[in-house]
C-alpha cells in the first residue's frame, strides 16, 4: 500500500505535511523490575497501513504499545516518529487502552469526551475554536456517533464507547492509533462497523496498530501482522508472517 500523508480535520484542513509519516522502533528493551516484556524490538511502519499485534497473554502486546505511546520507560532502544524521537511528538498519537480499564461512570457526555482530543493540541492558552470546533464534529460524524454525542458515556453500548474513545482520538488529530483489544468484549455487528470505520481511517491516510486475538480475522481487519512472543517471531503480510510454524512459536508456552 502506498505512503499517504495524514489530513487534518477541521475548517484549516491541509492534508500536505512534506515528509514521510514512520513509526520506527530499533532496539526496544522493556522490563518490569528483573522480568524482561521486550526483547530487541525492531520494526517499521507508515501511515496508511493497519497492524495487528498477535501473540498469547503476557507476549507483550500491551507493553509495546504503551511504550510507544510514552507511557512506560525504554530500558534500552528508541522509538522513533517522522524522523525523531517519539518524545517530541506525543500529541500525534493516541492510545486507547482496553475497554475494561477505563471508568465509563465519569460524568461526561459523548461530544464532552471528543472535545477532550482537543486539549493536546491546544496546549495551556489557546481557546477552543471553529477549527476545533469542526474537528469534534468530524470525529463524531466518523465514529456514527450523531444520535448519541448528548448521551451519559455510561449509556453506550460496548461498541459505542469503542468509537467515542477512537472519537477522541480523531478530535486530538492524531496520526497513529494505538488500541488495545478493540474488539474485545463487542457482539459481531459491532465488530463488523469497528472494522470498517478502521479501514476508512487508514485509508484516509493514518497508521491503525492494535493487539488483536481473533486470528480467523486478521486478513480481513489488517494489511500486516507482528507476532510477538517478548519477541518478534515474524512482521509482514498476514498472509506471509502467520505461517503455522510462526504461530507455533508465538502461542506455545
Amino acid at each position: 500500500m502506498p505512503h499517504r500523508d495524514h489530513i487534518h480535520w477541521g475548517d484549516e484542513a491541509d492534508g500536505d505535511h512534506g515528509c514521510e509519516h514512520l513509526l520506527e522502533v530499533r532496539g526496544l528493551h522493556v522490563h518490569y523490575g528483573a522480568v524482561c516484556a521486550l526483547h530487541d524490538i525492531s520494526f517499521k511502519v507508515a501511515c496508511g497501513h493497519s497492524l495487528a499485534l498477535l501473540g498469547s497473554n503476557g507476549a507483550g502486546k500491551s507493553t509495546l504499545l504503551k511504550s510507544i505511546a510514552g507511557l512506560l520507560p525504554a530500558g534500552q532502544g528508541t522509538i522513533y516518529w517522522r524522523g525523531q524521537p517519539v518524545r517530541k511528538h506525543t500529541y500525534e498519537i493516541a492510545y486507547l487502552p482496553q475497554r475494561e480499564a477505563v471508568d465509563w461512570n465519569f460524568p461526561i457526555t459523548v461530544r464532552g469526551m471528543v472535545e477532550m482530543g482537543c486539549y493536546a493540541q491546544l496546549g495551556a492558552w489557546r481557546a477552543f475554536g471553529p477549527h476545533e470546533d469542526g474537528v469534534v464534529q468530524k470525529a463524531i460524524r466518523a465514529m456514527k456517533l450523531e444520535e448519541v454525542q448528548d448521551r451519559q458515556i455510561a449509556a453506550l453500548s460496548g461498541g459505542q464507547q469503542q468509537r467515542a474513545f477512537i472519537a477522541r482520538a480523531l478530535a486530538q488529530e492524531a496520526h497513529v492509533l494505538l488500541l488495545d483489544e478493540p474488539f474485545s468484549g463487542l457482539d459481531q455487528p459491532a465488530q463488523e462497523m469497528l472494522t470498517g470505520l478502521l479501514a476508512e481511517l487508514v485509508e484516509e491516510g493514518r497508521l491503525v496498530m492494535a493487539s488483536h486475538h481473533d486470528l480467523k480475522t486478521v486478513a480481513s481487519s489488517f494489511d500486516l501482522a507482528l507476532l510477538i512472543k517478548r519477541e518478534i517471531v515474524a512482521f509482514g503480510p498476514p498472509g506471509e508472517s502467520m505461517s503455522e510454524s510462526n504461530l507455533a512459536e508465538a502461542f506455545t508456552a
